[in-house]
């Protein structure tokens, strides 16, 4: 006689940012282990790969998460957390007073936070009147290659890899038939103007977050402190 199976819950949600459709059940106990050898190395790539190999598993559409704008990710993988373990997590946080060592645990309700998608970014900047560029969200698997780089070092890799489109008054330019060689150049030659203007999308694209305030009990400092992305709720 064999043990009897257990029937796992199904869920549905829609992604904030490309707006797909996703089912999804709760992750297993075998499943949950991974995740923790993942945060445990603290290496951003392993963790990455961790969870989309777990969305692999407990979506329907086997999602690859490396594929996925980072704030679908870290929405989807938080909702998948919060209908496996609970919906409460308890966070850390040190004082912001120097002098005082005490830290606050924070009962944080997961369910709670949202990606805020008002005021989403336009993804096509006119960089001069003869010029468009059309840009992608970053995916997560492009934000663990860079996350060890510098903010200076990571720039390029970035926009290389974001932008999709080059428009001229005469040409459509699909930028993964040219050579990074030759899209690195055309973003060195940028002036300063137009780079700034391609920032701005990159500095409006909406995250996973998060303000929490509180008093600390020992020293009876004003904290508040932003808990944003997957660094803070994994």
């Amino acid at each position: 006689m064999k043990l009897p199976t257990q029937e796992t819950p199904e869920y549905k949600l829609v992604l904030p940012i490309s707006k797909q459709e996703i089912s999804y059940r709760p992750f297993l106990v075998k499943e949950q282990k991974n995740l923790l050898l993942a945060r445990e190395g603290k290496d951003a790539e392993e963790i990455f790969t961790a969870i989309s190999n777990l969305l692999k598993s407990v979506t329907d559409e086997k999602t690859d998460g490396h594929d996925l704008p980072l704030a679908d990710l870290e929405y989807l993988f938080l909702q998948i957390r919060c209908k496996s373990i609970g919906e409460t997590s308890k966070l850390l946080f040190p004082c912001v007073n120097e002098e005082c060592t005490h830290s606050h645990e924070l009962t944080v309700d997961l369910s709670e936070i949202e990606v805020n998608q008002d005021n989403l970014p336009e993804n096509k900047i006119q960089i001069s009147d003869e010029l468009m560029i059309e840009l992608k969200y970053p995916t997560s698997k492009l934000v663990a290659k860079v996350a060890d780089m510098t903010d200076d070092e990571a720039v390029k890799p970035i926009l290389r890899d974001c932008m999709v489109r080059i428009f001229d008054k005469e040409e459509i330019y699909e930028l993964k038939e040219f050579p990074d060689r030759e899209i690195d150049n055309f973003i060195d030659n940028m002036t300063i103007e137009q780079f700034e203007k391609v920032m701005t999308f990159f500095n409006a694209i909406p995250v996973l977050k998060k303000e929490y305030e509180w008093e600390c009990s020992k020293c009876k400092t004003h904290n508040n402190f932003t808990a944003q992305g997957l660094q803070n709720f994994f």
